[in-house]
């Protein structure tokens, strides 16, 4: 189909090509694949809070009282996932085209995982 659409075909070496670019990598890549690990986690989470917002409103309304204040603990356990993102995306720094799709599938993966476990609030 996405040949129809290029108007010719694509061979499979083109898309080899593609997916085998390679880049020199220095020190900004792994800073910049950390903040991207970090907020990776960060649109992951936004994006299962507005999947399950009736269950986030409710467990809001029961644990009003005892949730606490986001504090510097907070961020150092939102660390942790980001820190097995930036842990795959290590293999990925390399290669450009390839980074970009690991990073959507770890959105996906941290989408559904924290949406399969979320809090079930049906007895509150």
């Amino acid at each position: 189909m996405l040949g129809h659409i290029l108007n010719r075909e694509i061979k499979p070496q083109e898309i080899k090509q593609w997916l085998l670019v390679k880049q020199p990598i220095n020190w900004k890549h792994y800073c910049l694949a950390g903040l991207g690990a970090y907020l990776l986690t960060g649109i992951a989470f936004i994006i299962e809070t507005f999947l399950s917002w009736n269950k986030v409103l409710r467990s809001i309304s029961h644990w009003h009282s005892e949730m606490p204040m986001l504090g510097w603990h907070f961020y150092l356990i939102f660390g942790i996932p980001a820190a097995i993102s930036y842990v795959l995306l290590l293999p990925f720094l390399r290669f450009p085209n390839q980074r970009r799709i690991a990073m959507v599938a770890i959105v996906i993966s941290w989408t559904y995982f924290l949406y399969t476990n979320h809090a079930d609030c049906k007895g509150m």
